[in-house]
C-alpha cells in the first residue's frame, strides 16, 4: 500500500461504483446490500435458500486495510519508519 512509502501523499482517482444492487436485481438476481456483521449471517441464509444466482454487496470500512491494520495505522507506521 502506497501508505507504507509516502503517508497522506494520495495520488490517484477517486472512483464511485455502480449501485451493485439495483444492477444485480435488473439482471434477475436476488440482491441485498450488509453494512452491519448483524445483517451479514441473514442475508447469506436468504441468498443461499432461493434458486438461483444472488448477491451480497458488503460495506466495509475504508479505513480497514486488511482485518489486521487500518490506514491510520499504516500512515503512523510509515512517519516513525517502521512500514508494517
Amino acid at each position: 500500500h502506497q501508505e507504507m512509502r509516502y503517508p497522506g501523499r494520495v495520488s490517484g482517482s477517486t472512483l464511485f461504483n455502480p449501485d451493485f444492487v439495483q444492477l444485480a436485481r435488473a439482471y434477475g438476481l436476488h440482491a441485498t446490500r450488509v453494512e452491519r456483521t448483524a445483517d451479514f449471517a441473514p442475508a447469506l441464509a436468504h441468498a443461499l435458500s432461493g434458486e438461483g444466482s444472488a448477491l451480497i454487496v458488503l460495506a466495509i470500512d475504508p479505513e480497514a486495510i486488511t482485518p489486521r491494520t487500518t490506514l491510520a495505522a499504516l500512515r503512523a507506521a510509515a512517519a516513525r519508519g517502521q512500514g508494517t
